[in-house]
């Protein structure tokens, strides 16, 4: 019997695009495209997300010193507000109270640096949140299983009990080899049904 449902963040609850983001600065096509993967898809990027820097501006200095030709774009584009260009997805909101009202768990598993989580902690969807696993505070992201079984001993979750929605696929193969369900998470209309067939099939 399903008791748990686990969601990643990112993709999945909340919004996280980087060229939409980038859209207003004005840039050209390649230069968005450059900063994306130097900044939100950089080494440095995961190390954040790992706790490696408590905030942004140690960020900011090595991605500069390793890209000096954006240097003041990246200054610009890692401002203060920065933050905001994480969107609560409304419609997966939906679900997870829609869940939560349906007596199901519901716990977090998410790559998040400690800025990213105090901004998003404003968010109503947190009050029907049972439990959470960061990566900036173990120190490690997913797909690294040390970080599921954080999750799975600290609220002593069955695996078999517990479905995983996540919208990358080697973070849902860790889930399943640990014998949890594992849902890739395309579209919110696709991840509500296969989420409903596993609750069906758990029953009998």
């Amino acid at each position: 019997m399903i008791k748990n449902v686990v969601f990643d963040l990112g993709q999945v609850l909340i919004e996280f695009e980087p060229l939409k983001y980038l859209k207003p600065y004005g840039f050209d096509k390649i230069t968005n495209q450059t900063l994306r993967e130097i900044i939100f898809y950089s080494e440095e990027w995961e190390d954040c997300n790992r706790g490696k820097y408590k905030n942004n501006s140690d960020l900011v200095e090595i991605l500069c010193d390793k890209n000096p030709q954006y240097a003041d774009k990246i200054k610009l584009v890692l401002d203060k507000n920065w933050v905001k260009l994480l969107y609560l997805k409304k419609d997966t909101e939906e679900f997870v109270n829609e869940l939560k009202q349906k007596g199901f768990k519901i716990y977090i598993l998410s790559n998040i640096s400690e800025e990213s989580y105090e901004f998003i902690k404003q968010f109503d969807f947190w009050r029907n949140v049972d439990g959470a696993v960061f990566s900036y505070q173990e120190k490690v992201c997913k797909p690294d299983v040390r970080i599921y079984e954080k999750l799975l001993g600290k609220y002593c979750l069955i695996p078999n009990q517990s479905i995983f929605i996540d919208d990358r696929e080697d973070n849902i193969a860790v889930a399943k080899n640990l014998q949890m369900h594992g849902v890739l998470f395309r579209n919110l209309e696709e991840t509500k049904k296969e989420v409903e067939n596993l609750i069906v099939l758990g029953k009998k």
